[in-house]
């Protein structure tokens, strides 16, 4: 078609120089893209709607269907949907105009690139589109092209092209945490604690083709005396849950004692008994952490780390300890084999965050959150004393840390509030409605009353936390922001946290999520 002739002379054109040019065919065109996202990996483009001066925008809409058509069909490149990207201009009132919008915008929907451009009609019958890719790190216009084409071209429907591979359709991130409670990791399970919250952080604001990614997450404990022998030391804390609130309360149960840690053995058994979906769209990873070698125990791991590899599953390692140590014991030998990292960490360090201007207000927006809740029922109850009692062992445990900060961050995340399937308010956010709850678990205060004063009371409470986690999302970022200027200026040492957000960061990319 000449549609498609078309097209790949103006792809072609943008991705591999910063003049106009053409291409011979679509074929050739496609091969050039892959080519140039075969070389840079992981990268995600958002495609604004083109400027037109017509009253329809058939044509306007052709020509950006072929192209996010052309970029889908080559699997090289996540490509952001476009209703999601005009979702997100009305949620944040943004018009798509200016390189430095579209690096706004860029940031939003964390994407690396925005194509945006203008399409005019020559003599009626010939279209002149003008495309500008912008580089949103830096701002800059990095390529521009510029084609005609017959405007009849882009009359017809589009064909959609799928993305080859199996979707779940919605993004999810699957992450288990194995880690060894014998006598010496009493620092190691302090970390995690206190870390959990600035992971959970870093996977909840990521994106899959601008999709927020739900999570779920795991927890094992092994090499620990008091379990049973006959199960290699190795037990499920708990299978996978979105209930960040629970995975932090089990945290805060692990005793150490002796132990015998079979780094193999456990492995096996998260790979075994969790319920990993296997889909393109699922980013599943683990991490291990410990501190004896991982060759111990009866179960090999070389041939477990194959298996983690073969099914997609990152296995990353955490060693506690010195790092020629952890290479001479096998932890960097396992991580490579499923495609893992290797980290060190000083578990007996305390980990200290610098304090910003932001802290305060976001702990204040965090604790104020809790008063948008609405139990229902005796689970309702139970799950809001949960809540509570987390944000107090959290603040006690490590001040210094920042998790309490960390942890207040996370209840501006939808991630956290629409796992609450017992909050009032988070089914009406849901729904819009209360139709749906039974009159026996509403709390005492909404008892006897009329639904459409209960209506009116839960969407006050819903405004408020909107209003809550909208000014805690912005606090956070520029919280981030401090961290990140700051942290260059000063030396770095490597903890839980800071260890599964390099992993998450460079691993997701594979899996199409940018973090």
């Amino acid at each position: 078609m000449k549609s498609y002739k078309f097209f790949a002379a103006v792809i072609g054109a943008i991705f591999m120089t910063l003049a106009p040019t053409t291409a011979a065919n679509l074929q050739d065109a496609s091969r050039e893209i892959s080519a140039y996202f075969a070389k840079n990996p992981g990268k995600t483009v958002a495609v604004l709607a083109f400027k037109h001066n017509e009253k329809t925008d058939k044509e306007v809409s052709g020509v950006q269907d072929r192209f996010i058509e052309q970029l889908v069909a080559q699997g090289k490149v996540t490509v952001i949907e476009r209703d999601r990207i005009q979702q997100l201009l009305g949620e944040h009132q943004i018009d798509q105009s200016g390189a430095t919008v579209s690096t706004r915008i860029g940031q939003l929907l964390q994407a690396d690139y925005i194509l945006t451009g203008s399409i005019s009609v020559k003599k009626k019958t010939t279209l002149d589109i003008s495309a500008r890719l912008v580089d949103v790190t830096t701002s800059k216009i990095v390529a521009t092209a510029r084609a005609s084409a017959v405007r009849s071209d882009f009359a017809d429907p589009v064909l959609s092209v799928q993305p080859r591979g199996n979707y779940l359709g919605e993004p999810l991130v699957q992450i288990a945490i194995l880690i060894d409670t014998s006598s010496s990791m009493d620092g190691l399970i302090d970390q995690t604690r206190t870390q959990i919250w600035k992971i959970v952080n870093t996977l909840a604001n990521g994106n899959r083709e601008g999709k927020k990614p739900k999570i779920e997450v795991a927890l094992y404990e092994y090499g620990n005396s008091n379990l049973a022998a006959s199960d290699n030391y190795v037990r499920q804390v708990s299978p996978f849950t979105n209930s960040l609130d629970k995975i932090s309360e089990k945290l805060f149960e692990l005793k150490t004692n002796g132990g015998e840690e079979y780094c193999g053995a456990v492995i096996q058994r998260a790979l075994s008994e969790l319920a990993w979906k296997k889909y393109d769209d699922v980013y599943r990873v683990i991490f291990i952490a410990g501190n004896e070698p991982f060759t111990q125990g009866p179960v090999d791991f070389r041939p477990v780390m194959e298996s983690a590899r073969t099914q997609g599953i990152f296995v990353n390692t955490i060693f506690a300890g010195n790092r020629q140590e952890g290479i001479a014991t096998q932890w960097l030998a396992g991580a490579q084999l499923a495609q893992g990292d290797f980290h060190v960490i000083n578990q007996d360090r305390m980990v200290q965050v610098m304090t910003t201007p932001y802290d305060d207000e976001i702990q204040r927006l965090g604790n104020e959150y809790n008063s948008t809740v609405i139990p229902m029922g005796y689970a309702g109850k139970e799950e809001e004393d949960r809540m509570r009692v987390q944000d107090q062992k959290i603040a006690a445990a490590a001040p210094a840390s920042g998790a309490s900060v960390e942890r207040a961050a996370a209840k501006a995340s939808a991630q956290y509030s629409e796992a609450n399937n017992w909050d009032l308010t988070t089914v009406f956010s849901k729904k819009k409605s209360v139709k749906s709850v039974k009159k026996e678990e509403l709390p005492a205060e909404l008892k006897g009353k009329s639904e459409k004063d209960i209506e009116k009371y839960v969407a006050e409470k819903n405004q408020k936390r909107e209003k809550i986690q909208a000014r805690m999302d912005e606090l956070n970022r520029k919280r981030n922001e401090y961290i990140s200027r700051e942290s260059a200026k000063s030396s770095r040492h490597d903890d839980v946290g800071r260890a599964t957000q390099a992993s998450v960061k460079s691993q997701g990319k594979k899996s199409g999520f940018a973090f």
